[in-house]
């Protein structure tokens, strides 16, 4: 199985002040990219992969700062409203999962591993998780997956 998937969007909202009419919503991502993949190669295994690639949201810069006085603290100067964008964003998943199907029920073994590419400064460093899982199940297999029993 194969699939791709491209999008290009430009939502707005309706500004607040009198300098633009119309401004990026928070959730802008104008371009968009995901390709998932998978393969069975037989004996109960099947593969995937999955890859995003996204465009950064808007964001307002922090161009200077005040000292409050009354506070103590330090007052962010804000640049224009949603003027910069944050960094591109990447993701790649991978699964191998080992299926073994029995009369009435099915027994599953996957191992999943995420990782995800931000900018450090922003969100943190690049993360990565890996699961390990058994899985059973009491259901009875698709009909539409059923091979030959010398298949498994």
């Amino acid at each position: 199985m194969r699939s791709l998937a491209v999008l290009h969007v430009q939502p707005r909202e309706p500004a607040a002040s009198t300098t633009s009419r119309w401004v990026k919503t928070t959730f802008d991502q104008p371009h968009v990219l995901n390709a998932v993949g998978s393969w069975k190669p037989g004996k109960g295994f099947e593969l995937g992969v999955r890859f995003q690639l996204a465009s950064g949201r808007p964001d307002t810069p922090v161009i200077g700062s005040t000292y409050d006085a009354d506070t103590g603290k330090l007052c962010p100067v804000r640049g224009a409203l949603r003027s910069t964008r944050t960094p591109l964003y990447r993701q790649l998943d991978v699964r191998a999962e080992k299926v073994w199907l029995y009369n009435t029920w099915s027994l599953g073994l996957y191992i999943e591993h995420h990782q995800r590419h931000q900018r450090r400064e922003r969100r943190g460093d690049p993360s990565t998780t890996t699961a390990i899982a058994i899985v059973a199940g009491d259901r009875l297999p698709d009909p539409a997956d059923a091979r030959p029993p010398g298949d498994w």
